[in-house]
């Protein structure tokens, strides 16, 4: 067997490993899914979530402070002026 050949084998059987691993998550969220469904608080919460997720989510982003290196407040507002911020 080639080097290259070596090479991609070990590709396959990673991608291959990779694949299994997600498609077991899959099984265990969807059980785990399944399960909260059951309660009847959790089944509303998560039926408004995914309601609200499907309309466009869950509003405006809200801007907040934050602090740099050198304490200078980052507001995430986009001005063109930023000096004359306060």
């Amino acid at each position: 067997m080639s080097d290259g050949q070596a090479t991609l084998n070990k590709w396959q059987r990673k991608q291959e490993r990779a694949e299994d691993g997600d498609k077991s998550a899959r099984e265990k969220m969807k059980k785990a899914i399944s399960g909260a469904m059951k309660d009847p608080v959790t089944h509303k919460n998560l039926s408004q979530e995914l309601l609200r997720a499907r309309q466009g989510g869950g509003g405006a982003v809200k801007n907040r402070e934050g602090y740099g290196d050198d304490g200078e407040v980052f507001t995430g507002i986009n001005e063109d002026r930023p000096w004359e911020r306060d």
